[in-house]
């Protein structure tokens, strides 16, 4: 498996453990450009590989301390600078992680699906071609269909896909991913996402660093948090 490469740009920082990444953003990072079309942020750490792979899927448990709403651990596929999407563990301004999954034409569309337990969950990034299918799971086994829908390729077909952080509201959050895998198996059914045929899969998609202590999650209840006004929304994140 290709090499992910790490983007900062001073918004926060990356470590690579054995299997995976911990990721922590600065405050006041966030992806996502306003429906409107007035506001476009895209200031998140990230570790990101590039492939022209017409089948490729990534797949990591992600778990976070939550500090403040719209923390998020993030799995993310970018075509183009105003073509990419991502699934997200996120805290809700109604204060309980949820899975969210934005995808971004020129502007971005946003979608929350279930509550969550804890702050924790097993995510998966899938495309084939130009269609892309998002899934999440309780266990890394019994996969649940979040959503599908296409973006466009380059003409050379190259991608972008990797994970990321960010912590648009609060003082900065830092979100663990393991047991990061990524795949060039298919997926027959979209909505099952059970199975997945044929092809190759790596466990090491970034080169090893002495194991870390992993962090602890935050069980519930969870802290309550002020209100978020409309200004505030649609200047500083434009909801996510």
């Amino acid at each position: 498996m290709q090499a992910f490469h790490p983007h900062s740009n001073n918004s926060g920082t990356i470590q690579v453990t054995n299997d995976g990444a911990r990721i922590s953003a600065n405050a006041k990072t966030d992806w996502f450009f306003h429906p409107n079309g007035k506001t476009q942020q895209s200031n998140v750490p990230s570790l990101a590989l590039e492939t022209p792979a017409p089948v490729i899927s990534i797949t990591a448990q992600v778990s976070i301390n939550f500090s403040g709403t719209y923390d998020a651990g993030v799995l993310f596929i970018h075509t183009a600078p105003d073509q990419w999407a991502k699934l997200a563990l996120e805290f809700s301004p109604q204060d309980f992680p949820t899975v969210v999954s934005v995808v971004t034409k020129q502007t971005s569309d946003n979608c929350d699906g279930p509550r969550l337990p804890e702050g924790l969950v097993w995510l998966r990034l899938y495309m084939q071609d130009e269609i892309v299918a998002f899934h999440f799971s309780e266990d890394g086994k019994l996969w649940r269909f979040a959503r599908t829908f296409s973006l466009p390729r380059r003409p050379d077909g190259v991608i972008k896909l990797g994970l990321a952080a960010q912590a648009l509201m609060g003082s900065g959050c830092e979100a663990m991913f393991r047991s990061v895998s990524a795949s060039h198996s298919t997926i027959p059914d979209f909505r099952n996402g059970k199975k997945m045929t044929g092809g190759a899969s790596s466990t090491e998609p970034v080169e090893c660093q002495p194991k870390m202590t992993p962090f602890l999650i935050r069980k519930q209840p969870y802290p309550r948090w002020s209100p978020v006004t409309t200004t505030t929304k649609e200047i500083g994140r434009a909801h996510v």
